[in-house]
């Protein structure tokens, strides 16, 4: 997961990358299957966001 949250960090900084790239990176990079990589997205965004008031 650790690898992950690095690699979503990393790209959710740079202008036009779509949420099926990082999910794309996660395949490639973290050998994830397309469910596990859709999984991750959305526990790694709903951690990233900031808190609601």
């Amino acid at each position: 997961m650790m690898v992950a949250v690095e690699i979503y960090k990393r790209m959710v900084a740079v202008k036009g990358i779509t949420r099926k790239d990082i999910i794309q990176k996660f395949i490639d990079e973290v050998k994830l299957t397309k469910a596990g990589a859709s999984t991750y997205y959305q526990l790694i965004k709903a951690k990233q966001a900031p808190p609601k008031k």
